[in-house]
């Protein structure tokens, strides 16, 4: 009887622990494929992330700080709130990423079978707009030091007419550096009098974007972004004559 009541307990505690086992995450079927599509955009060389994370060895190195800043939502970077509104292009982990990234570094970060593993991603370089009507050239710049910097560019349009912006896309010369874009355009010549006061190429800015009321914000960037865009039938109307402005930080 005694022997009875022990075995199937025995067997009990076997199968639970060989299933907790088989249920831990690995990194080529589960957290590899989360990390590529969330994190490498901005943690790879040539990125604004402290580190890489383009491969297992880089990923497990930074496991524990990975684990925490996503369990805390910290990373991917995104400010509003998921409970009152959702926006175009927000980047967040669900529920179940957090889980299994955390899953994973609590379990030893296995790699599980290196051939089921997806191949590390490969970021484009320059535009990829399949038609470009207007570029936007800053001039070079030289950052002074590793303080952070905020300055302001302002570029003329040329515009005679009205025109409609439908899409925008970014390009930062350095990414490695350039924390975050915002664009806007001036229909007064108060920027452009600020830049062609200014001895060095730009005006400095303090991270608010325009300076002067008559100015409209129409975009801004940061790392992990991507073309922004607008249905086809409509568009960011800029005024004849205006001057575009190019806080970068």
């Amino acid at each position: 009887l005694v022997m009875k009541k022990f075995f199937p307990i025995v067997l009990f505690l076997f199968l639970f622990i060989t299933s907790a086992h088989a249920q831990t995450p690995t990194w080529s079927d589960d957290v590899a494929t989360i990390i590529y599509n969330n994190c490498s955009n901005c943690h790879r060389d040539g990125g604004i992330g402290p580190f890489s994370l383009m491969s297992y060895e880089e990923a497990v190195s930074n496991s524990a700080g990975i684990q925490s800043q996503v369990e805390s939502k910290l990373m991917p970077p995104w400010k509003p709130d998921p409970t009152y509104t959702h926006f175009k292009d927000e980047r967040q982990l669900t529920e179940s990423e957090i889980s299994t990234i955390a899953a994973w570094v609590y379990g030893d970060t296995p790699l599980g079978d290196p051939g089921t593993a997806p191949p590390a991603p490969v970021f484009p370089t320059g535009s990829q707009l399949t038609s470009i009507d207007k570029s936007l050239v800053t001039p070079d710049y030289t950052i002074p030091g590793e303080e952070d910097h905020y300055r302001t560019f302002v570029i003329e349009s040329g515009f005679t007419t009205e025109e409609f912006l439908n899409k925008i896309e970014y390009l930062p010369g350095n990414g490695s550096i350039v924390h975050h874009i915002v664009l806007f355009y001036d229909p007064t010549s108060f920027s452009l009098n600020k830049d062609l006061g200014d001895p060095l190429p730009g005006y400095e800015s303090f991270g608010l974007g325009p300076l002067n009321s008559a100015s409209v914000i129409i975009g801004a960037w940061a790392p992990g972004s991507s073309i922004f865009s607008l249905p086809s039938n409509m568009g960011i109307r800029i005024p004849p004559g205006a001057d575009f402005g190019v806080e970068m930080h």
